[in-house]
């Protein structure tokens, strides 16, 4: 890459870099041409290949004719790259928030330790403070001289008490004894008064060291002793406590008051983890009890378990706003928990219930037992607690798993009905087409609508397990299987085709079985294909969306609109879903044209092709040889097409197909036909032999042509890209003509078409 013009900014010329900026402050500055003027390389550097490139490649992003760009379009640009930069920033935020929710359990945890510890090294700072106050005031404390005056005071006190003793002395001596006397007796409340009460005691022992206050010197090693003392049963009875809320056995108002005595002991934390171990204790104690059998498998043992496991969360929930109150530390842990809770519930519920369902294909047992679990588990939405997303990730794989097993059970009972299939098209024999007793309210009306579609048994069973599988999803909306369900359906009704086009008849001589070798049976190939896929399914996946089924259904109440167009004015996601179907029925209806256009364009022995050059570059040797004008009819293939054509039409109007399905087929064989006339090596022979086509067979082309163009638009079968086939071709026999040096104008040839 070249810099060559580049300042050079370590130059201490001052004024050479000064003239070098001016140029960026010019008005006509442009910043593309600046950087194309510095990365085009010279003459030299395009002998190094990457330096081309890069020139190249800038370039064709900015275009050589946009280097005069002016401030409007910079204005573009700026906004622009303020759009992208918006949607970095967008991108990066959700990036953010999904990994803090990823990591939301170890932030928590990370809490809960650094609040313990704080927690701890309070404590251990007030310990520390109470024992450097005892070594101060035994350090500091002044032991009075006893003078002839007081010696028989002391002699006296020697003598009838042999130490110095005082009231506090002896209750300090007797507390201990009395609290352990409490403590047996399972008194807490006295226990905790009473512990208070030493507690009292031991701070006025440490404020009360003078002898003038009528208190012996030695009440703060008194204090000492006793507060030693206390604090060995204080963490006897913290442990008793902790005890009593761990046995499986205590609940309700015994297990908040012994929650609240340690809280009075000063343990907030530790009594409210062993609350939540507490409920998770009887939790897995009732699980352990409950047992799937017989009576209680599936939506009954889903129930029972999700009624023990939520009420314990809900009960939790309560406990800890009684005792505790709001406060945000013992509300996250109590998140925390629920959603450990909730796991161990969900890998009950997979282990017991949705791992055989799913094996076995069970897709509305596995769809009950989630709706049951969500539907407990919403009840919980109004007390703040979100567990749903934790329930639908953990219950997902074994859904997505049921579900493929119910797919693949759709395929393989549709692959044994298509090899017993005879292409018939009749209803449904479940269809109470004929009841007049159900036929007279209009919702019946509308289903009977709806339901008399005619099909093949194939088709029929396609449909009916295609819409049992639709209303088991639909429960699971929530779990955004909606997708994976169209998808798997897409991918089922494209198989099901594939089967379709091995029964359309074909020149090989491998031996099929059920193949549709009537026009009749072939349009009942396509009516299946075509119905499934604008009617049926789109119809069945409306189920995936609740409240949009009701809306289309009164919208076409009230006025008479495609159910397709109601489709996709309310559901613009499905529209690609809708277009994967409809492209395997274009594959399909391709291959039954191709198979009549075959038997149209080849002999009876299948070699030699009835529309070639030589059908047109013959007619003017003849014309030559016999000096006879030619009939004015078209090609004897094109009045066999327009034969076939017809006979299909009849054979679909005998056997009511609709003509929704045989009008497009038949546009469509039509293409095709024309198509196999515009291969290079049909052309090749008519631009580049010596005998070229001549007037006559020009016209003849022409008059095919002609011919063509007429049958399709009185018959309703023309298309745009029909119409441009047949122009184009017509435009280049004109040409291959005008080659020869004829001039085409003289044969007053209607050349535009």
């Amino acid at each position: 890459m070249s810099f060559r013009n580049t300042p050079n900014y370590e130059s201490p010329d001052d004024g050479s870099r000064r003239r070098e900026l001016l140029l960026f402050e010019e008005e006509d500055f442009s910043p593309t041409s600046y950087v194309l003027d510095r990365l085009r390389p010279t003459e030299k550097e395009k002998e190094t290949p990457w330096k081309a490139v890069v020139y190249r490649n800038f370039c064709a992003c900015v275009g050589e004719r946009k280097v005069n760009c002016s401030a409007a379009n910079t204005k573009n640009d700026l906004k622009v790259m303020i759009a992208e930069l918006k949607k970095l920033q967008r991108k990066s935020a959700k990036e953010m928030i999904k990994s803090m929710l990823s990591h939301y359990d170890v932030f928590i945890q990370a809490s809960r330790e650094v609040t313990g510890l704080e927690v701890d090294i309070l404590k251990l700072r007030t310990l520390l403070r109470s024992r450097a106050d005892v070594v101060l005031s035994l350090a500091t404390m002044e032991w009075p001289v006893l003078d002839s005056k007081h010696s028989d005071i002391s002699s006296d006190i020697h003598m009838g008490e042999g130490s110095i003793t005082s009231k506090f002395d002896d209750k300090a001596k007797t507390f201990p004894d009395a609290f352990d006397v409490l403590l047996e007796e399972r008194r807490i409340d006295l226990a905790l008064s009473a512990l208070e009460e030493g507690e009292d005691m031991i701070d006025k022992g440490y404020d009360s060291t003078n002898v003038e206050d009528n208190l012996n010197p030695v009440k703060s090693i008194s204090a000492a002793v006793l507060h030693v003392a206390l604090s060995e049963r204080r963490i006897r009875l913290v442990n008793y406590l902790s005890d009593v809320c761990r046995q499986v056995s205590v609940r309700g108002v015994e297990l908040r008051s012994a929650i609240s005595a340690l809280i009075r002991l000063g343990e907030g934390n530790r009594a409210h983890t062993l609350l939540l171990l507490a409920h998770r204790g009887r939790l897995e104690h009732k699980i352990h009890g409950l047992r799937p059998s017989g009576t209680s498998y599936g939506g009954a043992f889903t129930a029972a378990l999700s009624q023990m496991t939520f009420s314990a969360i809900s009960q939790a929930e309560r406990d800890s706003l009684t005792v505790f109150g709001a406060i945000p530390a013992y509300a996250s842990e109590l998140v925390v928990w629920a959603r450990g809770v909730t796991e161990i519930y969900a890998h009950q519920i997979k282990q017991h219930v949705l791992s055989s369902a799913a094996a076995a294909g069970g897709l509305r047992a596995a769809a009950e037992c989630v709706q049951i679990a969500f539907g407990h588990c919403s009840l919980l939405e109004a007390q703040g607690l979100s567990i749903c997303p934790l329930l639908a990730k953990v219950f997902r794989s074994s859904i997505e798993q049921a579900l493929e097993a119910n797919l693949k059970r759709i395929e393989e009972s549709v692959t044994a009905m298509v090899s017993a299939d005879d292409w018939m098209l009749t209803f449904h024999p479940q269809t109470p087409l004929f009841d007049s007793q159900l036929g007279r309210t209009r919702s019946v009306k509308r289903n009977l609508n709806r339901e008399s579609v005619k099909l093949s048994c194939s088709a029929h069973r396609f449909n009916c397990m295609a819409q049992d599988f639709m209303a088991g999803v639909s429960p699971l909306v929530s779990m955004q299987l909606a997708g994976v369900a169209l998808e798997g359906l897409a991918v089922r009704f494209n198989n099901y085709v594939d089967m379709l086009i091995k029964a359309v008849p074909d020149f090989s001589e491998v031996k099929r079985e059920q193949t549709a070798r009537t026009v009749v049976e072939q349009l009942g190939l396509l009516s299946n294909a075509t119905a499934l896929a604008n009617e049926l399914l789109p119809r069945s996946a409306l189920k995936l969306l609740p409240g949009i089924e009701k809306s289309c259904e009164g919208i076409l109440e009230k006025a008479q609109v495609k159910e397709a167009d109601i489709e996709s004015t309310f559901i613009p996601e499905l529209k690609d879903w809708r277009q994967n179907l409809r492209k395997a029925v274009k594959r399909l209806q391709f291959h039954i044209c191709k198979y009549h256009v075959k038997l149209l364009l080849y002999s009876a022995d299948r070699n030699e092709l009835q529309i070639n050059p030589a059908t047109y570059l013959i007619l003017d040797v003849e014309e030559t040889k016999t000096s006879l004008q030619p009939d004015c009819m078209p090609s004897l293939v094109f009045q066999l097409l327009f034969a076939r054509l017809n006979s299909i039409s009849e054979a679909a109007e005998v056997a009511f197909i609709d003509r929704g399905v045989v009008t497009p087929l038949l546009a469509r064989l039509l293409e095709v036909f024309v198509i196999y006339m515009d291969e290079d090596k049909f052309w090749s022979t008519i631009e580049d032999c010596p005998s070229r086509i001549g007037p006559t067979g020009l016209k003849q082309f022409v008059l095919n042509m002609q011919f063509i163009i007429q049958m399709a638009s009185s018959s309703g079968w023309g298309s745009r890209s029909l119409h441009s086939l047949l122009t184009g071709l017509t435009s280049r026999a004109v040409h291959a003509f005008a080659a020869t040096g004829a001039d085409p104008e003289r044969l007053a040839v209607q050349v535009q078409v």
